[in-house]
């Protein structure tokens, strides 16, 4: 069975990118679209972390996530690091 709700796999993102704090520190908010599927789709973090290290590395837990299918919609991640 996949993931419960969008809430519970952002909360698992949110302690999976708490190791990009090596990579930088900061909040890191991190735009993305959720296809009906599940597939995180556009996943772009906002300024300043856009091309950061930080950044590409919450960027990459984001889209390597699977969240639950339903219809297509926008989210957010925002991680202090």
């Amino acid at each position: 069975s996949g993931p419960a709700s969008d809430s519970s796999v952002l909360s698992s993102l949110r302690r999976k990118a708490k190791k990009c704090s090596s990579s930088g520190s900061g909040k890191v908010t991190v735009t993305f679209t959720i296809l009906s599927a599940g597939k995180p789709s556009l996943v772009r973090a906002r300024a300043p972390h856009e091309h950061s290290a930080a950044g590409n590395c919450v960027k990459r837990i984001v889209s390597a996530a699977r969240f639950p299918e339903g219809k297509m919609r926008a989210s957010k991640l925002e991680v202090k690091l």
